[in-house]
């Protein structure tokens, strides 16, 4: 008995990885950031607030199908999914604000609702680079520090020389 090839989605690989796709999905993290800055406020809410609710669930819907569709893209081996850093990123982002949570934890709920926003991150390319580069830089901020201090010292020192005399109660 021969194994059979394992199966595979090659379409939904070119339709989650489409740039009509993922402009799609930029739209939509774009409109839940609005979303959610419009339920802050209470006079929004109580005109508007039922239909602000129903599309923030539907654009949570959106984001699982998208989630869901990039996981099978990667079938039969969804592992590979999760070794790119950004696509654990939405999963945790995804999976935490769809817990049913209430009560003390309703403000971390809204907290993750509003990080959906981080998402445009993962959505765009060149802002991945950017960030990537900037996480990768932080060890070495601290000799950026320790040069602006030199710099601000050296400075103090010649303003000091040059207008300490003439200006003392500053210098």
């Amino acid at each position: 008995m021969t194994d059979a090839p394992a199966p595979t989605f090659p379409a939904l690989k070119c339709l989650t990885e489409a740039a009509w796709f993922r402009h799609s999905i930029l739209f939509f993290i774009i409109l839940a950031g609005v979303v959610v800055g419009l339920e802050t406020s209470p006079s929004i809410m109580a005109v508007h607030g039922s239909w602000l609710v129903t599309l923030d669930w539907i654009i949570m819907g959106i984001f699982t199908v998208e989630l869901l569709l990039r996981l099978a893209a990667r079938m039969p081996r969804p592992g590979e999914f999760f070794r790119d850093p950004w696509n654990v990123f939405d999963f945790v982002i995804v999976t935490v604000c769809l817990l049913p949570v209430g009560g003390h934890f309703a403000a971390v709920l809204r907290l993750a609702r509003i990080l959906r926003l981080l998402r445009v991150v993962s959505a765009m390319p060149r802002l991945q680079f950017l960030v990537s580069a900037l996480f990768k830089s932080l060890g070495s901020m601290g000799y950026v520090g320790v040069l602006l201090l030199l710099l601000f010292y050296i400075y103090a020192v010649i303003g000091v020389s040059l207008f300490g005399t003439g200006d003392a109660e500053n210098f």
